[in-house]
């Protein structure tokens, strides 16, 4: 499919970026579980996610909703979901 140009995949933030779900591709909505998974969360396109942590073995994202419940989401999953920045963690040298 065409690229979006203001955004990025959800396995490419970083802890203390804050985001928005821009959408979920065909592959993750597919993925009746992760939809399942992600519903229950509360997690839908244009739903903010404020990143908590990045596994560094895994690349599991956890990350707190707008609802303020917590969300893990596998690399795997996250690398379906599509992203739009809204503030991002003070840039590492």
């Amino acid at each position: 499919g065409t690229m979006d140009h203001d955004g990025s995949y959800l396995d490419t933030v970083r802890a203390g970026d804050v985001v928005e779900i821009g959408r979920i591709t065909e592959e993750a909505e597919a993925d009746l579980d992760l939809l399942s998974y992600l519903e229950r969360h509360g997690v839908f396109p244009r739903t903010r996610l404020e990143v908590i942590a990045v596994d560094r073995m895994s690349g599991a994202v956890t990350a707190r909703t707008g609802a303020g419940g917590e969300v893990r989401i596998e690399k795997r999953s996250a690398s379906l979901i599509f992203v739009r920045p809204i503030r991002s963690s003070a840039s590492h040298p």
